[in-house]
């Protein structure tokens, strides 16, 4: 096991048993105590903040984040009860406590909107910590004798058995037709949390195939530029064995004039040789010209 999760579970531990109620100590004073570096002692804190044990705040060092109060839904709920049963001490400031009419408190409960209603409002305390601001409504003609109540240390429910009777249960009929109602929102918010999450699944797939996509076009291109390279060096050597077929064009042009010439001046020989043939009468002559207009023939069938 890591040396950071002894450490987090040795701290879990002293939490659960409420040794760091008054002060957690810092990084330096956990080094000293457990004998580790302070990355080991980071990490360990790191983790009782990510499970909402502790919170560090900058300048203020790390404290203990005190646990929260449980409240149920679906059943009439008693903050005062709850407060109670989980060991701490329940004190309540009450705020305001008349009798008024309010057509939003009414259209909630279904009644007329010039219906007397008893108000209650109340900060509600757990030890020394404010908890919530508390605001009730209840209809006059059932409530009515809770005016008289001192609620800073009692249940407003207990306080409707005792004084209301029946009327307590008329209440809870009402309170549990309203909380039956936001089962229903809650149901519905529950319904819409999945879709949401099935729509996030959907987005994450779209995103995947947009990547994919993206890679594609990628190679795609990768593609082409290999093909407009390869067209690009196919011009070049085009164009360089077109030069190269102009070059033995021109030499073969070079070489026919030459040729031509060649023959011209082998007839003009051999017209020159006829003539002194004819002026001297000699024949001696005969074999060297015709050995030249032999070799003049020989270079124009080249």
């Amino acid at each position: 096991m890591p040396l950071w999760s002894q450490v987090c579970d040795d701290l879990r531990r002293r939490l659960n048993a409420n040794e760091f109620s008054g002060h957690f100590p810092g990084d330096g004073e956990l080094m000293d105590g457990y004998k580790v570096s302070r990355h080991t002692v980071r990490e360990a804190v790191r983790r009782l903040s990510d499970d909402g044990l502790v919170v560090r705040e900058r300048g203020r060092g790390t404290r203990v984040i005190s646990p929260g109060i449980e409240q149920p839904l679906g059943t009439l709920y008693s903050l005062y009860r709850s407060i109670e049963a989980q060991g701490y001490e329940q004190h309540s400031v009450v705020r305001v406590l008349d009798e008024r009419t309010d057509a939003e408190a009414t259209g909630v409960l279904g009644l007329a909107d010039d219906e007397p209603m008893v108000y209650l409002e109340r900060l509600r305390r757990a030890g020394d910590r404010a908890l919530a601001l508390d605001c009730s409504w209840l209809p006059a003609s059932l409530a009515r004798p809770l005016l008289n109540c001192d609620f800073s240390r009692t249940a407003l429910y207990g306080e409707l058995a005792e004084r209301t009777g029946e009327a307590t249960r008329e209440i809870a009929q009402m309170i549990h037709g309203i909380q039956s109602g936001n089962q229903g929102v809650v149901h519905t918010m529950e319904d819409g949390v999945s879709q949401v999450t099935t729509g996030v699944a959907l987005a994450h797939q779209a995103g995947e195939a947009v990547v994919s996509i993206r890679n594609s076009a990628e190679q795609v291109v990768t593609v082409v530029s290999t093909i407009t390279t390869a067209l690009q060096e196919q011009v070049q050597a085009s164009a360089d064995v077109a030069a190269n077929v102009e070059k033995i064009a021109a030499m073969a042009e070079s070489k026919s004039q030459s040729v031509r010439q060649a023959h011209s001046t082998a007839l003009s020989l051999q017209h020159l040789a006829a003539a002194l043939e004819r002026a001297a009468g000699l024949t001696v002559l005969e074999a060297p010209v015709k050995a030249i207009l032999g070799e003049a023939t020989v270079h124009w069938a080249e």
